[in-house]
């Protein structure tokens, strides 16, 4: 072995002999059979890729034009037996880094890379889709995402040296299974529910366990409105407001640890994970459908990714018919001293019509700027319309002075109209180590929308004096929602983990609503003084969280610890009154255990501090009088509640389609 008085005319002879290799090994191609497999495997999807980084072992300096290969076995028709086969090859760049693409998922393989004056370098590597034949079944940790990069692996940084080394085999595995119980979180693959295709996020998440969707398309989870996530960010977006084809899978955060905002107490966080591809090459796809009321609903996806960038787009059109019936019972008794004024009992029986649409665009892209550094920007707008139609008959009975009984009869038919626009954009740089699992990642997301409603009420009274009385109400408001977010995550050896991040969200919201009266004199609207409601807010919450991970055969843990503080403004517009509240910093610790009895078995146990912070309406310290039945005030020296949860789960795998969880929880 020459030393570094020889390494110049070495390394020039190495580069000739290796660009007279490159023909060869760039002419390889790719078997259609399993590599591994028999005869008649058949042709399978080449969308792996094996990635990383080639070094001198004792100078760290990268090696350029290092030859690499991918070795895989192939069926031989002629001897009808296995033959090794180059899959795919490359020389290395000038900074020492190679990409290894459009490669079967299927099977094991071997790298080898050459380098004159080096030791030959093998190592075993495969993606292990699905799990080896006769084994395990493939765990994928609770996280989805681990399955899209199951096909896309870092090999690290590989060392050459004197010595012939060969690296433990890597193995990436994935579950398929649609419920995974994670350390912090239960995730459920929603990707491949046909019951709520060609609909919104309402029809996916009411096949959710643990999740219930109303009849007015309100989420609740434990009897608690949970905060709703869209990739891992607050949202300004509602339910109807997300088609159901664009949803990969939903994560269930009953009990978030220090990693997740501290806000919303008990309520939990419910984040809905959208679907996007990063296959080598060009796809995409259609999908059209209609529903028994003659709606339709269109939407298509399109993925193109050549060398360092990957461009995706998709977009959905839904058409939604709702029909629904209802009744309200209403008993009145007067106020203790005020026995003289008359009990009413109020009937109404409603029939009510909802006739929209709702159309969603989203679309960006990645640059791979080079293996281990990325940036992404991505886009979205939703918007839509929507008409109600109401008929309510409303039949009042009373006790009137001297035992007598009256009634009166009413038919209300209200006509509403309900606009929304949201719009949302997002920047995400990921930075990869040599070191696996290890990544830095900074984000800046912003998230605005702006919705207007008008609705007209006439109400007919058959047999009273007032023959008829119109009203009006209309709305507007707008919402913007910025975050900026950075995070690392270092795994320290021994199945220990390391996350620190920091946050800081601002929230800006506005609402304008008014009442307005027919005269009857002139058939003019005029506004109604005292039944107004227009106010903003503004909100801004900032936060840094360091959580330890560690994972043994058979168990588990995560402890963690947040800080946050935040400072709250509100403003009555037609008072111009203003104030404030701010929230010192305050530390939410975190602790989760789990337990795996076996494969099929596993047992979770957490405990978390949270924070439930006072609403605008809690706060504001004048009357509300939008409702005259229900009067309110506020007040702004309330401080905010702080919870303590606890939390066990139990769940039992009886097969990929068949699973039990049971939940504790105080």
């Amino acid at each position: 072995m020459q030393k570094p008085s020889a390494r110049p005319c070495i390394q020039l002879l190495g580069i000739t002999l290796a660009l007279l290799l490159f023909p060869i090994i760039a002419q390889a191609q790719i078997p259609q059979g399993r590599p591994g497999g028999g005869p008649g495997m058949g042709a399978q999807a080449n969308i792996g890729r094996f990635y990383g980084k080639v070094v001198d072992e004792t100078t760290g300096e990268p090696l350029a034009y290092a030859s690499v290969q991918l070795i895989g076995m192939k069926f031989d028709s002629t001897s009808k037996k296995m033959k090794p086969t180059i899959i795919a090859g490359q020389l290395t760049l000038a900074n020492g880094e190679f990409s290894l693409e459009k490669l079967p998922i299927m099977g094991e393989f071997t790298l080898k890379i050459n380098y004159l004056s080096y030791a030959t370098y093998e190592q075993k590597v495969s993606f292990n889709i699905g799990g080896r034949p006769g084994g395990n079944r493939p765990q994928a940790n609770g996280n989805m995402g681990a399955m899209a990069g199951a096909v896309d692996k870092d090999l690290g940084n590989i060392k050459l040296g004197a010595s012939s080394k060969i690296l433990q085999e890597v193995e990436v595995v994935g579950e398929a299974s649609k419920i995974t119980l994670a350390l912090d979180k239960k995730v459920y693959r929603v990707d491949k529910d046909n019951v709520a295709a060609g609909g919104t996020a309402e029809d996916a998440l009411k096949n959710v366990p643990s999740l219930n969707v109303d009849i007015d398309g309100n989420l609740t989870m434990r009897n608690a409105a949970p905060q709703i996530f869209v990739d891992g960010r607050p949202s300004n977006l509602s339910l109807d407001q997300i088609p159901a084809d664009a949803i990969d899978n939903v994560e269930v955060i009953t009990n978030p640890s220090a990693k997740y905002d501290a806000s919303g107490g008990g309520a939990g966080i419910v984040n809905i994970v959208l679907k996007k591809e990063r296959k080598i090459g060009y796809n995409g796809s259609v999908r059209a459908g209609i529903d028994m009321r003659g709606r339709v609903n269109l939407g298509g996806d399109l993925n193109a990714r050549e060398g360092k960038i990957n461009v995706f787009m998709g977009g959905n059109f839904n058409q939604r018919r709702s029909l629904s019936t209802g009744g309200t019972d209403r008993f009145n008794e007067p106020f203790p001293g005020q026995e003289f004024r008359p009990v009413t009992n109020i009937f109404q029986d409603n029939d009510s019509q909802s006739d929209g649409f709702f159309a969603m665009g989203r679309g960006g892209f990645d640059w791979f700027i080079s293996n281990r550094n990325t940036l992404s920007v991505s886009g979205n707008y939703h918007g839509g319309s929507f008409k109600n139609d109401d008929i309510i008959n409303i039949h009042t009975d009373s006790i009137l002075s001297g035992n007598v009984n009256g009634f009166s009869n009413a038919i209300r038919n209200s006509d509403s109209e309900r606009n929304f626009r949201n719009y949302g954009g997002q920047i995400l740089f990921k930075h990869l180590f040599p070191k696996e699992g290890k990544e830095w990642t900074a984000l800046a997301n912003i998230n605005g929308s702006i919705s207007d409603n008008e609705g007209f009420f006439v109400t007919d009274y058959p047999n009273l004096s007032i023959l008829r009385s119109s009203q009006k109400q209309t709305g507007t408001g707008s919402n913007e929602f910025y975050t900026f977010q950075t995070d690392f995550v270092n795994p320290l050896g021994n199945g220990l983990k390391m996350e620190l991040g920091a946050r800081g969200t601002l929230r800006n919201f506005r609402s304008e609503n008014a009442n307005f009266q027919d005269s009857l004199a002139d058939g003019e609207f005029y506004r109604v003084p005292g039944f107004a409601d227009r106010y903003k807010f503004n909100d801004q919450v900032y936060a840094a969280y360091g959580t330890f991970s560690q994972s043994f055969k058979k168990w588990g843990y995560q402890v963690g610890l947040r800080a946050e503080s935040s400072l709250y403004t509100g403003t009555l517009l037609d008072s111009d009154s203003t104030f404030n509240v701010d929230f010192p910093l305050q530390l939410f610790p975190s602790l989760f255990l789990t337990y795996k009895v076996n494969e099929d078995d596993q047992f979770q146990l957490s405990y978390t501090r949270r924070i439930n912070r006072p609403s605008f309406f809690q706060l504001i310290p004048f009357p509300d009088f939008s409702d005259s039945l229900n009067l309110s005030r506020g007040n702004p020296n309330l401080q905010p509640e702080f919870n303590n949860s606890l939390e066990l789960n139990y769940q039992n795998v009886f097969s990929k389609q068949h699973n039990l969880l049971v939940s504790v929880y105080y």
